[in-house]
């Protein structure tokens, strides 16, 4: 994944990241987007109300290098299993306030994703869905890094502070 204007922290951390993630699923190859705290809840179709999955933690959004291209991982805080879902041109995110909404292939049920930061409410369903009609073959998700050293990123539109501790270069990164 190209990195060229973040900070050296700030590599360190997805690197960190990618390598805990790859333990997993050793077939990530990048890491498109995260935000650091998610609940999940699944929907109660009986009760019509939100029932929470014991599931909280930082959630990244990734690339893959065999089908299905795409997913996210919740790393799980309050449980030893983290929550994986695979990403399938047949499913959309919604959102309603605070949460990120859509049917699970595991299961049909209807799972609601909390996201804390403010900031990534919107931009972690528009990722989830960019990454769902990837799989459509329609786009390609936006990069939260750069591709190369004169491209501006969305990390650097999110995070105007990162420019001023930038350093120059680059590499090729396709998603």
């Amino acid at each position: 994944m190209a990195q060229g204007n973040v900070t050296a922290d700030a590599r360190k951390k997805l690197a960190a990241n990618l390598q805990v993630l790859r333990r997993y699923d050793n077939q990530i190859e990048a890491i498109i987007d995260t935000t650091s705290h998610v609940v999940l809840y699944q929907f109660q179709e009986d009760t019509q109300t939100w029932a929470n999955k014991e599931v909280e933690g930082a959630l990244f959004i990734y690339k893959r290098t065999t089908v299905p291209r795409y997913g996210f991982t919740i790393m799980n805080r309050v449980g030893v299993d983290n929550y994986t879902e695979y990403l399938s041109a047949e499913m959309s995110f919604q959102t309603s306030g605070q949460i990120a909404i859509y049917t699970s292939k595991k299961n049909g049920c209807i799972v609601g994703v909390w996201i804390y930061e403010e900031e990534d409410r919107a931009r972690i369903p528009e990722q989830l869905s960019g990454c769902c009609k990837c799989e459509a073959g329609d786009q390609s998700p936006r990069r939260l890094y750069p591709k190369n050293a004169n491209e501006e990123s969305e990390f650097q539109r999110l995070y105007p502070r990162s420019r001023s501790n930038s350093r120059k270069g680059g590499s090729a990164d396709d998603h």
